[in-house]
């Protein structure tokens, strides 16, 4: 219902402030302005469909369409369209079954209209959004124990974050290291006695800095590690694991 969404947003686990980015709006004036509230919060059911939306953006970007005649453009831009609303709305379904499981999914978002009304040069893959939302989500993570509980690596504490994603137009602001703080709260909430375990891919330096600026860990090649990478069936994406144990916050949000 409106009230329970109204609520659900009211609520948030961290509340910070972004810097207004006039500097960038005057270097590229197609870029949206943020407004100065910040919001990182847990999910609202309703907004799990968003979440699944920036993931795919994220990790599955969309191609631009083949330069073909106009007609047969048209044709493959409807049915890629038609496809990622498929694997979107499958991949909203799995979010929810993670949240069922005890996933916390946390999101930074601010009031549609706290963004600026431009128009930005989309592709014709691209997938109108946020026009009629009440809120734009600018960037998502998952933070769960359902990874380090599993019973086929010898790792039996902490939560495991995954799924840092952050909307491309708002990169390099601050939105993920808020994400990672918000994170770590929702972690000490949970008494996250053995820390936060994470897997980082080998070349995304940018990634690597953001976590070891953060005070997360590089872990050595053990047996162990090497284990629990199996049995989440990432090891093929030549990823790195870290760690970092919550003893008191690194970052120190103003």
């Amino acid at each position: 219902t409106a009230r329970s969404r109204a609520s659900c947003r009211a609520a948030p686990t961290l509340a910070v402030t972004l810097r207004p980015l006039l500097a960038d709006a005057r270097v590229d004036e197609k870029r949206p302005l943020l407004s100065d509230a910040v919001s990182l919060r847990a999910a609202c059911s309703d907004e799990l469909d968003g979440v699944a939306r920036l993931q795919l953006d994220v990790f599955l970007p969309s191609s631009p369409p083949p330069a073909f005649v106009p007609m047969l453009s048209e044709m493959m831009a409807g049915n890629q369209r038609a496809v990622r609303a498929s694997m979107r709305r499958r991949l909203c379904s799995d979010i929810a079954v993670r949240v069922a499981k005890g996933s916390s999914i946390l999101v930074a978002a601010v009031p549609a209209d706290g963004v600026a009304r431009q128009q930005v040069a989309q592709s014709a893959y691209a997938e109108a959004v946020y026009a009629e939302a009440d809120v734009r989500i600018l960037g998502t993570v998952d933070i769960s124990c359902q990874e380090v509980a599993l019973p086929t690596h010898p790792l039996s504490e902490g939560l495991y974050l995954s799924h840092m994603a952050v909307d491309p137009e708002f990169r390099r602001h601050g939105v993920g290291r808020r994400l990672l703080a918000a994170a770590e709260a929702a972690a000490r909430a949970r008494a996250a006695g053995g820390g936060i375990y994470l897997h980082v891919e080998r070349t995304n330096a940018g990634a690597r800095s953001l976590y070891e600026q953060a005070g997360y860990v590089r872990l050595p090649d053990t047996a162990q590690h090497a284990a629990f990478t199996c049995a989440l069936n990432v090891q093929h994406r030549d990823v790195l694991l870290y760690h970092k144990q919550l003893d008191d916050p690194v970052w120190k949000l103003e």
